[in-house]
């Protein structure tokens, strides 16, 4: 074994002494002494004396603790957010109210005014834009804004 192998193992088992401190199991404490290992020899140009203190490897392994952390974060909001998209089917009960909550929307486009009625389809449906809109109908862009304000107020309304 050279001497830099040497160098390696001893700081390796420094590194691990540290991480077995915060890990939660020994696989773990592993993980966290690679990275850091290949951190530090991404870092050194070859053939260089390596002379590292007890407090800079504390300091490597505690920032891999917390990297480690981040990355369980960002898995785990990701595993969340996969089984909400995959969550049972709906019950009975979210059923009704969402049948409930579409005919009064029917019902309350069907009551609504003609022209915001069109007005609110073009905009909100067909994502045509405002002013589209006004050049298409006619009128001022400000008429079109109040006629969408109305239909979106008659339809909060409806369905509460």
């Amino acid at each position: 074994m050279t001497t830099a192998d040497t160098q390696w193992m001893g700081i390796r088992d420094r590194l691990l002494r540290y991480a077995a401190r915060y890990a939660a199991n020994e696989h773990d404490a592993e993980d966290m002494v690679h990275t850091v290992l290949l951190r530090l020899l991404k870092g050194t140009p070859p053939n260089a004396t390596i002379d590292l203190s007890n407090t800079y490897l504390h300091n490597c392994i505690r920032n891999a603790v917390g990297d480690q952390a981040r990355r369980r974060q960002v898995r785990d909001r990701h595993i969340h957010a996969a089984a909400a998209i995959s969550s049972p089917a709906p019950t009975p009960e979210q059923l009704l109210i969402a049948s409930e909550t579409e005919r009064a929307l029917i019902k309350a486009l069907v009551r609504m005014p003609p022209r915001s009625r069109t007005y609110f389809f073009e905009v909100e449906i067909l994502d045509t834009t405002i002013d589209e809109v006004a050049s298409m109908s006619g009128t001022t862009r400000k008429a079109v804004e109040m006629r969408l304000s109305a239909a979106r107020k008659y339809l909060r309304a409806a369905v509460t």
